[in-house]
């Protein structure tokens, strides 16, 4: 079985919560289009609520500090939001829109947060390795 980075669980982990809650959204609203003022309230909203859910579940269950996962969780979870509330959006809304929204989120979650750790460790590695 393959472990993981810490980057991509944290995203997967943001995808879930950012999928459901959209998904739920899209569900409740069925064939309701949003504003491009209202989709940024949007992102933002459920990227708050999954970086609460994130940071519990890191500082609390999982005993990191707060200041050593902030930063991290917040970028990870502003992405995560950015790209599967648009994917999210650009489907249809459908009586499997939260089914579709966990799927979607999940998947998104875990490319962005392997995109984020295959960045970090290019970028702050002194001799270039991932590590």
């Amino acid at each position: 079985m393959i472990k993981l980075p810490f980057c991509a669980q944290v995203g997967a982990l943001n995808g879930l919560v950012i999928g459901f809650l959209f998904g739920t959204w899209q569900y409740q609203k069925c064939c309701g289009a949003l504003s491009t003022s209202e989709l940024a309230w949007m992102i933002l909203l459920v990227a708050g609520i999954a970086l609460l859910v994130s940071l519990f579940v890191l500082c609390v269950l999982r005993r990191y500090t707060f200041a050593s996962v902030f930063i991290g969780t917040l970028i990870n979870a502003v992405l995560v939001a950015v790209v599967v509330v648009l994917t999210l959006n650009a489907i249809a809304p459908s009586p499997s829109s939260i089914l579709l929204g966990v799927v979607i989120g999940f998947l998104m979650g875990l490319i962005v947060g392997w995109l984020l750790c295959f960045l970090c460790g290019q970028r702050f590695t002194p001799s270039g390795t991932r590590g």
